[in-house]
């Protein structure tokens, strides 16, 4: 029994080690680059004509934030740096057919202009995700699963943002 006990530590430590060789880290509670801390997150804008999706974002970059430690502030004064968003693009194209004009499977892109003003000036990039939906013979699910798919790839899209940021965009 205590031969098989010395054996699980061996492999606990020796799970320890590979993790960490290949680079692999917990997220949370650390700054981002210039020690920002706290991040002013104003509603985004919304060129396209999905109505909504400026929420959506806005909601998907403040939750990924919180997140991973760091704070929301409700106003520029109090905060570090700010991160603000234009939503320049959604829209759902087909991606698999049954035949020429029925749809199986449908995918919702999302493509929002981020731009990251701290200390150090402001830093500015196009981020694009997507997610994959099932097309049904309702329109109404269809529309729904559409906007589950989107707000899917809009917490994709806070997640790389956030990612980027912490690797100094």
């Amino acid at each position: 029994m205590r031969a098989q006990r010395g054996w699980v530590w061996l492999g606990l430590i020796g799970l320890a080690l590979v993790a960490a060789s290949c680079g692999y880290r917990f997220v949370g509670g650390e700054p981002l680059p210039g020690d920002v801390r706290r991040i002013f997150v104003p509603m985004a804008e919304n060129r396209t004509a999905e109505s909504g999706m400026e929420a959506v974002v806005t909601n998907a970059l403040r939750r990924e934030i919180i997140r991973r430690g760091l704070t929301v502030c409700a106003h520029r004064a109090g905060a570090d740096a700010a991160l603000t968003a234009a939503v320049v693009r959604a829209s759902g194209d087909t991606i698999t057919r049954e035949t020429t004009v029925t749809a199986l499977e449908r995918q919702a892109s999302l493509t929002v202009v981020v731009s990251f003003t701290g200390a150090e000036g402001t830093r500015r990039r196009t981020v694009t995700t997507w997610e994959t939906y099932a097309v049904t013979g309702d329109r109404s699910a269809m529309d729904h699963q559409r906007r589950l798919a989107l707000e899917e790839a809009a917490d994709r899209l806070a997640q790389k943002v956030l990612t980027d940021l912490s690797a100094d965009f």
